[in-house]
């Protein structure tokens, strides 16, 4: 099986952080749907589930066409990915104004919320860029990706 590959936790050792919410540097990206800054305060999450299932097949096909067996997020796309939302969280009801809630990590920051509306979500997943990762290892025998 080809896979993605994902972390679950940063270089700091913060709770999981992700690149476009649907990848991680080093942990199977089929363990992220509904992971990582994905939780919605205002509407379905399926509108957030059908957006990191595009961009997953996105992978897949570009898998295919590359002839890897795996992908792996850059660490510093990850990090430049989450600072921005951390930067777009900072400011938010969820973690300004001093109350404690599940949605803060031990950093003040959250992992839980997406910092906007369903639509710049899928926005940032509309288009899968292969130099966002790197082939970790060639495919040893082909595997079909729907088209």
């Amino acid at each position: 099986m080809r896979a993605l590959h994902t972390t679950n936790t940063d270089s700091a050792g913060l709770p999981d952080r992700s690149a476009h919410q649907a990848s991680q540097s080093t942990t199977p990206i089929d363990t992220k749907k509904a992971g990582p800054n994905t939780a919605t305060g205002h509407t379905s999450v399926l509108l957030y589930l059908e957006a990191q299932l595009e961009y997953i097949v996105q992978a897949l096909q570009h898998m295919e066409r590359a002839g890897a067996a795996s992908l792996d997020v850059h660490p510093e796309r990850q990090n430049a990915f989450n600072r921005e939302i951390q930067e777009r969280l900072a400011s938010s009801v969820w973690t300004d104004g001093g109350c404690r809630s599940w949605y803060l990590d031990p950093d003040g920051g959250t992992s839980v919320l997406w910092p906007g509306h369903t639509g710049r979500f899928r926005k940032a997943l509309q288009r899968f860029d292969p130099a966002d990762y790197r082939i970790v290892a060639p495919a040893t025998e082909p595997v079909g990706v729907p088209a």
